[in-house]
């Protein structure tokens, strides 16, 4: 957005939103009996109110293929989308706060074989993917 504080107010509307449908997920797949529960928060950091987990994964990938995946998906130009990806915490300090990384820059086939490796090592046969946003 143009302005911090009108960006400051729209996550003040939508954060609340996103972490109730969380909360909604979360008791969903408990109910279910799902094991693992995949929670995709872009600003899951940016919000300033992690969730409660037992892994934090990041999906990270090169500022270019950011840059490119946002041009392409959203039909945005160079500068939009270089401003977008400046709001956001820097992906090394992602990274060091989190528990596992998966290297996204690959195929769609490359990033599921990371996760299912991730998810063999812990043994888990079931999974409960929802989106919190």
């Amino acid at each position: 957005l143009s302005s911090p504080a009108k960006r400051k107010r729209l996550e003040g509307v939508l954060h609340p939103l996103v972490w109730e449908a969380l909360q909604q997920i979360r008791a969903k797949s408990l109910s279910e009996g799902f094991k693992v529960l995949v929670a995709e928060i872009p600003l899951y950091y940016e919000t300033g109110s992690p969730v409660l987990a037992d892994t934090v994964v990041v999906v990270a990938a090169s500022w270019v293929t950011q840059l490119h995946r946002l041009q392409s998906r959203r039909s945005l130009d160079q500068k939009t989308a270089e401003a977008m990806l400046s709001l956001q915490m820097t992906l090394e300090e992602k990274i060091e706060r989190s528990d596992v990384v998966i290297w996204n820059d690959g195929s769609g086939d490359a990033l599921k074989a990371q996760v299912w490796t991730l998810l063999q090592r812990d043994n888990i046969e079931s999974l409960y993917y929802g989106r919190s946003y």
